[in-house]
């Protein structure tokens, strides 16, 4: 529904009743990336990520890209390929990490990324678009 700050203010009081519940950690850290906290984001995917939440590669892709917004493009694409080592055939890791790639100005492994992110979905549109525009 796109209302953030109320899902934040749920997911707050989940958490003061059980810091540990990893579900609502991830889905917090998953809020502030999308209102652009990305502090509190990258804090809370974090220990989402040592709670060993079962969405695991969906927090490192999140956090990821929290670090990748933030000029920390190295750490980005470091969690990035961490994502891709859980969850080797998720289409959104490797465009996630194409995007870092190419935000990072490494256009030849962008392209790189952006063709395996094919290769698993020919009908990616995502990965079709970014292609064209860096290897017409």
């Amino acid at each position: 529904m796109k209302n953030y700050d109320l899902a934040i203010a749920d997911l707050d009081e989940a958490l003061n009743r059980d810091s540990s519940d990893k579900f609502a950690r991830y889905g917090r850290g998953a809020a502030y990336l999308e209102k652009r906290d990305y502090d509190r984001a990258i804090a809370d995917l974090t220990e989402a990520i040592r709670l060993d939440h079962p969405a695991k590669a969906d927090a490192y892709q999140d956090r990821g890209r929290a670090q990748v917004l933030q000029n920390r493009s190295a750490e980005g694409i470091a969690d990035l390929s961490e994502a891709i080592r859980l969850a080797p055939k998720d289409v959104r890791a490797y465009n996630n990490r194409g995007w870092a790639y190419e935000f990072s100005g490494d256009k030849t492994r962008a392209i790189a990324d952006f063709r395996k992110a094919l290769s698993i979905d020919p009908g990616n549109q995502f990965a079709r678009d970014n292609l064209k525009r860096l290897a017409p």
